[in-house]
């Protein structure tokens, strides 16, 4: 007779393929019944999550990335102590000590709850306990309207569900003793660390200032010292010829929602909606630093996939670097997402610009002006000419699924920018009175397809794929300059204003690529 735990671990089996479950299902559970403590009858959030994950991972054929699973083992401990070190550093000095109330410890209190659980041994109960407190750390700006507090900024929110999801799937059970005395010690140490730099600083009054400037960009310092040191070890460990794939991949890891942290200088000039910093290309505020480093981590991700012969990692023997692909092959998903996320977006924006711009054309600023139109024209111009190309090596019959994928994109597209301009106008659909400078902050958003239409481009100016046609590669080299042009002027003049974590991420990761390909290739 099958026990209570036992049919719910097979119904969560359901995810994975009927000739998986059917061939490895018996193995699955049963391994997890021997590590089950005697009584259970419900599984934990983390085996839930871990098959559920496993089951979905392999339905949709997904890859299993060399070095990503040990990569995770070592930042899951360093992702939870940031969190809840983090978490107990803005409930002290923001909420207690400068008296801002906010509905911020609710999460606060469960990932304190869950650095304590993993210190103590109890590694199980401390992955659920970060589950709840990544939830709650989502639920809270929905939760706002409902109660008289105020909420945490979304982008405090979202850093501390992005720890959760890296510390939910790293954190291992049972947990070893370094990695307990790791989280007992550093949760404290960091607490204190980014205490003592945001009170250095001050603090302006009010929760809407409070919580951005000085504190996210003086807490990326902190969590900028755990990249670094991650880093650090990877590049001593590729110095020596050991394998460092997996501090690589945890120096990832944490500059993703790490690089979310800042950026330097931001602020809002009073009484002017975007700030009077916004001349030419948008102020560096919260929005691009999200968005670059989001796209500096995917370029950082896509390196490490594929250019594992040039890390010089000797736990297996390099084989020679295959040639780029064609670029006219077509890539599926991402490449006519891309496409039409790009027409979608320069579609947003237009439709936000042309208004005003048609009204009060003498009196908006003209290097705005242009900048904004320069985006529109770049974005639906790279665009097209990538489409025109791709649609002649598609087979007819797969046209229209391209098509149908464009559609979603540019649809995709045109729903977060228009979530972003009704973030710009406090979150109203109505009245909105500086549709110029709204815009003028949805051209940010261009970040993501150009650094996209950059990296698809890239490798097809090698030498080794000088096989094109002129007409395409006129194509390709239209599509990285455009876009590496784009990208260079949005974001280079303010390199000053970048967060610690974005500086640092984007340093490395030049050096890493700068001493790869002056290293003798062997073999």
């Amino acid at each position: 007779m099958t026990s209570p735990l036992e049919r719910r671990y097979r119904l969560l089996l359901r995810a994975y393929p009927a000739a998986y479950r059917t061939e490895r299902g018996d193995e699955i559970v049963g391994v997890l019944l021997d590590l089950a403590p005697p009584g259970r009858a419900w599984p934990t959030v983390g085996d839930a999550a871990d098959l559920v994950g496993s089951g979905l991972r392999r339905r949709l054929r997904l890859p299993i990335v060399d070095g990503l699973t040990a990569g995770l083992a070592l930042a899951g401990p360093v992702a939870l102590a940031l969190a809840a070190g983090l978490s107990a550093c803005l409930w002290v000095w923001l909420e207690a000590v400068k008296g801002l109330h906010t509905t911020g410890p609710a999460a606060y209190a469960a990932w304190l709850a869950a650095a304590v659980a993993y210190a103590l041994g109890r590694a199980r109960v401390a992955r659920t306990l970060v589950v709840l407190a990544a939830a709650t750390a989502l639920a809270l700006p929905v939760a706002g309207p409902f109660v008289d507090l105020d909420r945490p900024p979304l982008w405090v929110s979202m850093v501390l569900a992005a720890f959760g999801v890296i510390a939910a799937a790293g954190l291992r059970a049972p947990a070893s003793a370094d990695e307990r005395l790791g989280v007992g010690a550093g949760t404290p140490t960091i607490a204190v660390c980014a205490t003592a730099l945001v009170a250095t600083a001050g603090a302006p009054p009010g929760p809407a200032t409070a919580y951005y400037q000085p504190t996210l960009a003086r807490v990326g310092l902190v969590v900028a010292v755990a990249v670094a040191i991650h880093a650090l070890i990877a590049g001593v460990r590729l110095t020596a010829g050991r394998p460092a794939r997996a501090w690589l991949w945890a120096t990832v890891l944490l500059a993703l929602p790490g690089g979310w942290l800042g950026p330097f200088g931001d602020h809002v000039v009073a009484g002017v909606p975007g700030g009077a910093n916004v001349e030419v290309a948008p102020h560096f505020g919260r929005l691009a630093q999200v968005l670059l480093a989001t796209c500096v981590v995917g370029v950082a991700v896509a390196w490490l996939i594929r250019a594992e012969a040039a890390m010089g990692v000797r736990s297996r023997r390099a084989a020679p670097t295959p040639a780029p692909e064609r670029w006219t092959r077509p890539l599926g998903v991402t490449r006519w997402l891309t496409v039409g996320a790009a027409l979608g977006l320069a579609a947003t924006i237009a439709a936000l610009a042309l208004p005003p711009y048609l009204a009060y054309a003498s009196s908006m600023p003209r290097p705005r002006t242009l900048y904004v139109a320069t985006t529109v024209a770049l974005l639906a111009a790279t665009a097209l000419a990538r489409a025109a190309v791709d649609v002649r090596s598609l087979p007819a019959a797969r046209r229209a699924r391209a098509a149908l994928l464009a559609v979603v994109g540019a649809l995709a597209a045109a729903f977060v920018g228009g979530l972003v301009a009704v973030y710009d106008n406090g979150w109203t659909l109505r009245g909105w009175a500086h549709l110029d400078l709204t815009a003028n902050l949805v051209t940010t958003l261009a970040l993501v397809p150009f650094a996209l239409f950059a990296l698809d481009a890239a490798p097809s100016v090698a030498p080794a794929a000088a096989g094109q046609p002129r007409g395409e590669r006129a194509v390709i080299w239209w599509t990285l300059l455009a876009s590496a042009g784009w990208l260079a002027y949005t974001t280079v003049p303010h390199l000053l204003s970048w967060g610690p974590v974005l500086l640092l991420l984007s340093a490395g990761l030049l050096a890493l690529v700068l001493v790869t390909n002056r290293r003798p290739r062997t073999g």
